[in-house]
């Protein structure tokens, strides 16, 4: 039996919520992973490549990644603004869309996919410890961003088509609202002020009412 013994400050990283991450590592490795008071982790098994994937797997976790350090990670989910890549076994870091291309991205989906195998810069660590990724490298990285073309409007694929005047949401909601007032098929801009719909509070044979 291969047996392996490893101390680390982190060690609620490595044993996670509950002992989800500890558990995980167990149930993929297929080596045997324990704790013990002191905060010593003990690997051991039968196989030796599965102490070596679950002594990789823990090194992972309680590395101190430093901005600038460059990793192949695979995409693990992607949301509306950007997408998780892993890099490290266990750890994950976000790649934001506008770390993505130096042109306009409107879905992530139209750069990435899941299961996809990107390679990432770490772009820098927050206060709370979360990773930013970023996609873009050397020049690249410092070149200003491809702005979202003006009257645009998204479509489909990523893409974008001008927005006309009566396409305006305003515009659109207006002709809504006369439709009820006084008709879908008719305007009271062509029949005259006579036809023009009353104001509330106002009467053609008396006074306003307040």
């Amino acid at each position: 039996m291969n047996r392996s013994r490893f101390r680390w400050k982190k060690i609620g990283e490595v044993i996670g919520p509950g002992g989800k991450v500890i558990k995980n590592i167990i149930a993929t490795t297929g080596a045997q992973v324990d704790v013990e008071d002191d905060g010593t982790v003990a690997i051991s098994g039968t196989d030796d490549e599965a102490v070596k994937k679950a002594v990789e797997w823990i090194k992972g976790l309680v590395r101190e990644v430093q901005p600038g350090e460059i990793f192949e990670g695979e995409v693990k989910r992607i949301l509306p603004f950007g997408a998780f890549v892993e890099f490290l076994p266990g750890k994950e870091g976000m790649v934001h869309v506008s770390k993505m291309s130096t042109e306009f991205v409107n879905d992530p989906n139209d750069i990435v996919k899941i299961g996809q195998m990107v390679k990432v810069r770490v772009a820098e660590i927050d206060d709370q410890g979360r990773i930013n990724l970023s996609m873009l490298f050397g020049e690249d990285a410092d070149k200003p961003k491809t702005p979202r073309p003006m009257g645009t409007a998204p479509v489909s694929g990523g893409t974008y088509q001008p927005r006309t005047p009566s396409e305006h949401p305003l515009a659109m909601q207006f002709r809504r609202e006369r439709g009820r007032t006084s008709g879908s098929s008719s305007d009271w801009r062509t029949r005259g002020a006579s036809s023009r719909p009353a104001r509330p509070g106002f009467s053609k044979d008396r006074k306003p009412r307040y």
